[in-house]
């Protein structure tokens, strides 16, 4: 079972409505929802930052971008953000805000930027959501948009289309439910943890067996973005070192290691081959 975390060096705001329309229960879910997004990044001073901005009527910076770099913590402040409840979608100056947060807030850096759009209907304006998420990708900031119960409207699609400035960016479900919604994590993910190449050599591959279990560990100066499919074969070469001679027969099996580096993960005993994981 392969795992996705994503150790982008990135910016990442999270813009979030908080109208009216949405009602209390929903937001709830659509918080949990959020909170789910986050935990496929690694929060850290060195990896990914996150702010989050809330808007309905009102404009409100829940999360200052890069104010909050520890994991649990972003999780708890994001699920005590109060419902504003309302009465107005002015999507298009949360856009701006958020687009400051990342260019200009005291917390901004020089990597990849990111914003994530979670909305259930169509902006006040749409031609102030046109132009500031046009403004936002001029500035190089990709911006992924969540319609949810919007299905059926193609105005708003088309609006949301229009902000990001690609229909490969807008993501729609059906209602707020949480599976639904679950089932477009890692979608929403991977499009802010772009695939890129990184060459690995034998220096960079560390193994250690351990009570039966071969143990291989990737060891890089930078964080993994990708899946790394990696080769291994396995030969017998000492077999007093062994539980008993052939415990690891002559053998070749394609692995895919997190995306995540120096970590070690159990790849195969004799009786089964184990699945990759990344524990936080």
């Amino acid at each position: 079972q392969a795992c996705f975390l994503c150790p982008l060096l990135a910016d990442v705001m999270l813009v979030v409505d908080g109208s009216g329309s949405i009602m209390a229960a929903n937001f709830a879910t659509l918080i949990r929802f959020v909170v789910t997004v986050t935990q496929q990044f690694v929060i850290s001073p060195n990896a990914t930052h996150v702010g989050l901005i809330q808007f309905s009527g009102p404009i409100a910076l829940e999360i200052g971008l890069g104010t909050i770099t520890n994991g649990r913590e972003l999780e708890m402040n994001i699920m005590n953000i109060r419902y504003q409840n309302g009465g107005d979608t002015n999507t298009g100056p949360a856009i701006r805000q958020a687009t400051n947060q990342l260019l200009n807030s005291s917390q901004a850096r020089n990597v990849s930027k990111f914003m994530f759009l979670f909305t259930d209907g169509i902006a006040n304006s749409q031609l102030q959501a046109k132009s500031a998420g046009e403004a936002a990708v001029r500035e190089n900031i990709i911006i992924t948009a969540v319609g949810i119960g919007i299905a059926g409207s193609a105005a708003a699609r088309q609006n949301l289309e229009q902000i990001t400035g690609s229909n490969d960016r807008v993501l729609l479900v059906d209602d707020f439910n949480e599976g639904q919604l679950n089932e477009i994590v890692d979608e929403l993910s991977t499009q802010s943890c772009p695939t890129v190449q990184i060459s690995f050599g034998t220096d960079d591959v560390r193994v250690n067996e351990d009570n039966g279990t071969v143990f291989v560990c990737l060891e890089k100066d930078r964080p993994t973005v990708l899946d790394i499919e990696l080769q291994v074969t396995a030969r017998e070469q000492n077999p007093s070192d062994a539980i008993s001679p052939g415990d690891f027969d002559a053998d070749t099996i394609n692995i895919t290691f997190c995306r995540y580096y120096k970590h070690y993960v159990p790849i195969w005993t004799k009786q089964n081959m184990c699945g990759v994981q990344y524990h936080r």
